[in-house]
């Protein structure tokens, strides 16, 4: 089901429905503790959807390794600000330039750089883990359930689209690369400068909106802001009302099958499901007005932060120059 820019696969719901199974079992029989991370983990397969065939289904598990071991890594660079700025830098423009060569690598520019600026909140390989693991094993286990559903012929998709998924030229990656990373670099400082608890927040926000477009990277901003604000507003209101176990269940099992339905929209709205689970890992023991205002004004001022740096080094300052070189011209 198709609506201008947002779309709904019920093909891709049932899919999250199956995947997200047992963590909304186990949420519903009182262990919402344990219950919550178990959906967290299948996040990254529901972002990705149902591929179509068996073999391209593979790749679920490929990718959640990758998604792991980034986070991962983002967490170990974290412990030492002289090696985490250069070294996001780095991994921004190798992603680049991997993308000029080979398909694949998109993936690791769009996702698994993000996913290692996440992995900056964590500040210590031990605190990511647990995490990292339940990436990785709920890829491993979406894979096994995606198994279960029959192949099916792939959508048509717009030139618009499936010009995102074409690969960069050398002196395209390079020049891209060099803004990245510097996105990658600036917003890794000024999470240490600030000392915020999140630093994270700040560096996935940014590399999340990067895109090489500019028109593509100002509406990726514009949404993610509005869907950061529409998820961190709706679970902060139903964390203040001490939902029943069951109530809590179908709403985060809800956020997560959501996001496989509508992951092939065109609109950035990912966020609204990804930040609402979020929340409710963070906040569900302790979910004090004082604790859910200070999460809330966080999540929206980093996210904010995020937001403006890459719009200031990948759309500010390329039109300053341009218009400097006309000028001179």
């Amino acid at each position: 089901m198709t609506a201008g820019n947002f779309v709904w696969s019920w093909r891709d719901a049932g899919f999250g429905a199956v995947i997200a199974a047992v963590g909304i079992a186990v949420i519903v029989t009182g262990h919402v503790e344990m219950g919550l991370p178990m959906l967290m983990g299948s996040l990254p397969a529901a972002v990705i959807g149902l591929l179509p065939t068996r073999a391209q289904r593979r790749n679920l598990v490929i990718l959640g390794l990758l998604f792991g071991t980034f986070l991962m890594l983002g967490s170990l660079i974290a412990q030492w600000a002289l090696i985490a700025v250069p070294g996001m830098f780095l991994l921004a423009f190798g992603g680049s330039m991997l993308a000029s060569k080979r398909r694949f690598g998109m993936i690791m520019l769009y996702l698994c750089v993000p996913l290692a600026g996440v992995g900056l909140s964590y500040e210590g390989l031990e605190n990511s883990i647990n995490v990292g693991l339940l990436l990785i094993i709920g890829s491993i286990v979406a894979f096994g359930w995606s198994l279960c559903f029959k192949e099916y012929k792939p959508p048509i998709e717009p030139p618009a689209a499936t010009a995102k998924h074409s690969l960069f030229s050398n002196i395209q990656a390079r020049n891209y690369g060099i803004k990245l990373g510097l996105t990658a670099a600036v917003s890794t400082a000024i999470g240490f400068l600030l000392g915020v608890d999140h630093m994270g927040w700040i560096v996935g926000a940014s590399l999340f909106v990067m895109r090489p477009s500019q028109d593509v990277h100002k509406s990726r901003s514009i949404w993610r802001m509005i869907s950061v604000f529409i998820g961190a507003s709706t679970a902060s209101l139903l964390l203040t009302l001490s939902l029943p176990p069951l109530m809590i269940g179908a709403l985060a099992g809800g956020a997560l099958i959501a996001s496989a339905a509508t992951h092939r929209s065109r609109r950035y709205i990912t966020p609204i499901f990804s930040t609402f689970l979020v929340f409710w890992l963070l906040l569900y023991t302790d979910p004090t007005y004082a604790n859910i205002t200070y999460r809330f004004n966080e999540r929206i001022l980093e996210t904010l932060i995020g937001i403006g740096i890459a719009f200031v080094i990948g759309i500010a300052i390329p039109k300053l120059i341009s218009r400097l070189r006309s000028l001179s011209n």
